[in-house]
């Protein structure tokens, strides 16, 4: 059943998710060691968590992971603003198994069509269809503030329109994630990036994406690691194409800046800016630390497949990078440090 207050009439509750035909307004997992087979799509109009597809909840007082089963096949479209598709939120909202059916779609300003926020941790989720999102600072996938061990499987293509709405976004504390897409990411607002490492310590995740990344915006970059404290250890394997568009020479197709440490990229189709931007930039921001000292990105590889195309330059002001180049680089620049380069073709500049 739905629960309704004559204080705030214009607002419905999404009951507990039950199996069957789900409730086209949502509903919310919150009993712990529960079983949910659901058919059916869900839409909904309201804004804040009142219009999320599923939310994912647990009580912090019983400290009882959720260890759900969750099964949806159907259809999930949000319209009000701070409306995820699937929300799971919280430090037990852990241990589910979810599977989507269908495709995800939000039409407002931070509309994730995926959160994990807020300690979650080893939960698998597998998505079978598209996730689209249409509103400002709304992600494809969002990880933020301490989602570990949690496993995302794809098989479909993220598209957001929005501006700063990346199609990945792994936002501070993130540790052992593993991300696998098969399909494509692509953005077409200003500052909105493929995929987005932002913040500080996210450590030791892996994205595999089996596609392509394109971004048509003014400073979208294809995988940007933002100048924070340290992110380290990640893995970046891309079989397709990342392409950027954006002209106003801040849409590098890999920006790797601030002391962004110990990742590693392995690339297996071309790197593309077509806008003028650098293909490649580990890139120092000229800042410094407590005792004065400019920091660095240290210590990142670059391993370029066969048939791997960098357009644009690889440009490093990294120190200790590592580049294994079994494909083609138009040019190096280099006012780093390289610690070594493999295979490099004839007539490299």
């Amino acid at each position: 059943a739905l629960i309704s207050s004559s204080f705030i009439s214009s607002q419905i509750y999404a009951a507990e998710c039950a199996s069957g035909t789900v409730s086209t307004e949502g509903c919310e997992v919150e009993v712990p060691g529960s079983t949910y087979n659901m058919t059916g799509n869900i839409s909904t109009t309201i804004s804040n968590y009142l219009g999320i597809g599923i939310r994912f909840s647990a009580e912090i007082n019983d400290a009882i992971p959720l260890n759900n089963s969750t099964t949806l096949t159907g259809n999930i479209t949000t319209e009000g603003i701070d409306a995820q598709g699937i929300r799971l939120r919280g430090p037990f909202t852990s241990n589910n198994n979810i599977t989507i059916n269908g495709n995800i779609l939000t039409k407002a300003s931070y509309g994730h069509a995926v959160e994990l926020q807020y300690d979650p941790s080893n939960n698998i989720i597998n998505l079978n269809g598209h996730l689209s999102t249409e509103g400002a600072n709304s992600y494809g996938i969002l990880a933020s503030s301490q989602a570990d061990d949690n496993t995302i499987n794809l098989v479909g293509n993220i598209s957001t329109q929005g501006d700063a709405s990346h199609g990945l976004n792994f936002f501070q504390y993130q540790t052992n994630n593993t991300t696998n897409i098969t399909g494509n990411i692509s953005t077409s607002g200003n500052n909105a990036h493929g995929i987005n490492i932002g913040g500080y310590s996210n450590d030791y995740n892996d994205f595999t994406i089996d596609g392509d990344i394109s971004t048509s915006g003014s400073g979208a970059k294809g995988i940007y690691l933002e100048d924070g404290i340290t992110n380290t250890y990640n893995t970046f394997i891309i079989t397709g194409d990342i392409t950027t568009s954006g002209t106003e020479g801040n849409s590098e197709g890999i920006l790797v800046e601030g002391i962004n440490s110990f990742n590693i990229f392995t690339l297996s189709g071309k790197v593309e800016a077509t806008g003028g931007n650098k293909a490649i930039y580990v890139k120092s921001t000229g800042r410094t630390d407590g005792s004065g000292y400019p920091v660095y990105p240290q210590s990142n590889t670059f391993n370029l497949n066969t048939g791997a195309n960098i357009i644009g330059g690889f440009y490093n002001e990294g120190t200790s990078t590592t580049i294994t180049n079994q494909g083609a680089i138009d040019t190096l620049s280099n006012d780093g440090s390289i610690s070594s380069i493999n295979n490099l073709q004839n007539g490299l500049t």
